[in-house]
């Protein structure tokens, strides 16, 4: 197989401006990027997984899937959020989920994007599982 640069290709950052989505809900224009680029995909997930961890250090699916829906509405969309709405999470989620927005939100995303957040942070609990009853985590806890 031949072997051809990169730059042949003529790729250039444009391509990342996927277009973003936008809905009126509540008289409000909310708009939705199509495309985070994957430091922000990655700050994303570690913020999740961090505010997803129990005391006894398992991940709780349900904190999982909560963190992550309010981590899509702060990333992907020009919503803001007060320190006293986000310090009440499920209170916040409730009323995103329980008024329609939080899966029209969802709907706008392009769906491989979803989808690799989904799989990318369960992927990684899993991960971190894995280690934490290896050998070598298990030593490294004691």
């Amino acid at each position: 197989m031949a072997k051809i640069p990169f730059s042949k290709l003529k790729i250039t950052k444009d391509v990342l401006d996927k277009e973003d989505g936008q809905i009126t809900f509540n008289d409000q224009t909310v708009i939705i990027k199509g495309y985070l680029p994957i430091a922000e995909k990655a700050q994303l997930l570690t913020d999740v997984l961090n505010n997803s961890v129990e005391n006894e250090g398992y991940y709780n699916t349900l904190t999982m899937s909560k963190e992550l829906a309010l981590a899509i509405a702060q990333y992907y969309t020009n919503i803001t959020f007060t320190k006293a709405q986000l310090d009440d999470k499920d209170k916040l989620y409730d009323l995103l989920v329980a008024s329609g927005l939080m899966n029209k939100i969802i709907a706008l995303m392009p769906d491989s994007e979803f989808a690799f957040l989904n799989r990318t942070l369960h992927e990684q609990a899993d991960s971190i599982y894995k280690y934490r009853n290896s050998a070598l985590g298990i030593l490294e806890a004691a």
